[in-house]
């Protein structure tokens, strides 16, 4: 639903999620409220670094295994000027790593914690990794 305060704000918004009941819920709430956001269903995750995830099993909340939301639509995270996440108490440094190896410069990670509240980062320097 972060994905539709995004396209209230003017933002061309669009949700990921790989839950499919999440998917229909949110999109049926954002078309009774008339919001025009695209909801993917699928991983947000590059498939290249599931993969050198999962070899570390670092126990993530994360799934990192399905199929790729991003790829479907051909779109890359160094695509996203703000990217909005909730990682799982233990993952945090996950997302950071995520967003410092494949943002484009100048984009923003905003991540929610019920641990550690708001966190808004800004990737100052440095070009995502090739695909």
């Amino acid at each position: 639903m972060i994905a539709g305060l995004g396209a209230t704000l003017g933002y061309e918004a669009c949700g990921i999620e790989i839950d499919p009941r999440c998917v229909s819920a949110s999109r049926s709430l954002l078309k009774d409220h008339g919001l025009d956001v695209v909801i993917l269903e699928g991983s947000f995750v590059p498939e290249e670094y599931a993969e050198q995830r999962q070899m570390t099993a670092d126990g993530t909340g994360t799934v990192l295994w399905g199929p790729g939301a991003i790829d479907e639509v051909d779109v890359k995270i160094e695509d996203f000027d703000v990217i909005f996440a909730f990682p799982w108490p233990d993952e945090q440094e996950m997302y950071f790593d995520l967003f410092a190896r494949y943002a484009a410069v100048g984009a923003i990670l905003v991540t929610y914690s019920a641990l550690e509240a708001i966190s808004v980062h800004q990737k100052l320097s440095g070009p995502p990794l090739p695909r």
